[in-house]
């Protein structure tokens, strides 16, 4: 009769230990082959989380380009539902492109500036005061007048062109397009909305080329459009220093006295 079990059993267990091994930050010991185990749990973990991580990058990318592609499709949207029906009828005569610029912005805006809203939360301070705004006043109208004059001075053909479809309706229709519809519709979809959305894919620079290229080409004259390109880095410029669409919206009102002044005159 065995009369120290414990202690045989405890002897047992000593020797058994000459092969266990203690696994890295812990003081439990571990048989060799549930190291190995232990190991091949970790790995799987590692491995699991990288796939996660990779899947959760590929939601943020899908997400990042509807958001995108939203603001896009919904102007698109409403630029069809406005423009079909005015192609149907000559109530408007000369000024439909004015009527149809209006129609879009009564449409349009109330989302734009819900999702300007919405997206709040991604930008920074707002830096705007009344010297701010002061200056980027006259630095719209400068510009727009110093390419007006050139416009002028090279007798350019097809800016000429561009420059008689854009004046020739009613003054006050003009005024109100130009300086109020055309100023908040555009700015807060191309900057306010589309710039900020597509800095959430690319870079800023490279976000302020892609909205300045869309900008150009909305408004299809060779001339226009280029003359629209620079303008639309520049208002990228302005809402990226201030954080905020009053500043391009200042702007490009500015700019659209100026030129509406000099068409006049």
């Amino acid at each position: 009769m065995d009369m120290f079990p414990q202690k045989r059993e405890g002897r047992k267990n000593h020797s058994d230990n000459l092969f266990f091994t203690v696994y890295a930050s812990s003081d439990i010991c571990i048989p060799p082959q549930n190291v190995v185990r232990c190991v091949g749990v970790r790995i799987g973990c590692r491995s699991a989380a990288a796939q996660y991580g990779g899947m959760k990058g590929e939601r943020q990318l899908k997400i990042r380009i509807r958001r995108i592609l939203f603001p896009i499709l919904f102007c698109l949207a409403v630029a069809c539902l406005i423009e079909l029906p005015l192609a149907q009828t000559m109530l408007f005569g000369d000024d439909v492109i004015l009527w149809d610029t209006l129609f879009r912005a009564i449409v349009a805006v109330p989302m734009l500036v819900h999702l300007y809203r919405e997206d709040s939360v991604f930008r920074g301070k707002e830096h705007w005061n009344g010297k701010i705004a002061a200056a980027v006043f006259f630095g719209g109208a400068g510009i727009s007048l110093a390419f007006g004059f050139a416009v002028k001075t090279l007798q350019i053909p097809g800016a000429v062109l561009a420059d008689e479809s854009l004046f020739t309706g009613n003054l006050w229709l003009e005024a109100v397009v130009l300086l109020a519809a055309s100023p908040v519709l555009e700015e807060y979809f191309f900057r306010g909305v589309l710039y900020g959305r597509c800095k959430e894919l690319v870079s800023a620079p490279a976000a302020a080329f892609m909205t300045a290229a869309f900008f150009s080409v909305f408004h299809w004259d060779l001339v226009q459009g280029i003359y629209s390109f620079f303008m639309g880095l520049i208002l990228a410029y302005l809402m990226e220093k201030t954080n905020t669409v009053k500043a391009p919206v200042v702007f490009h009102f500015a700019a659209n006295l100026a030129a509406l002044v000099l068409a006049v005159l």
